[in-house]
């Protein structure tokens, strides 16, 4: 390779970078990044927090289903009627 050949690839990069950061910058490239940092953040936050979460639900579904025991042998029997449904789910 020539010095020239050296200095056209140098120019071309550069040329390359001004348009990158031309999009980035732009309002389209701004939109385009905070979605990005939406969607990133949002996964991220999944993963630190879903432990978290499925212990809370767990143990949630646990009190629900103690208060029911107890409130069935204080009463006698079990009864949900239809005002009172919980409807739980388990992760």
């Amino acid at each position: 390779m020539g010095s020239e050949e050296i200095e056209k690839e140098q120019g071309g990069n550069k040329q390359l970078c001004k348009t990158v950061a031309q999009v980035a910058f732009s309002h389209i490239g701004l939109c385009l990044i905070v979605c990005l940092y939406c969607v990133l953040g949002g996964f991220l936050f999944e993963l630190l927090e879903k432990e978290n979460e499925v212990h809370v639900h767990r143990s949630i579904y646990v009190q629900v289903v103690l208060l029911a025991y107890c409130h069935s042998h204080l009463t006698g029997h079990l009864n949900f009627d239809k005002h009172y449904y919980i409807k739980i789910t388990v992760l």
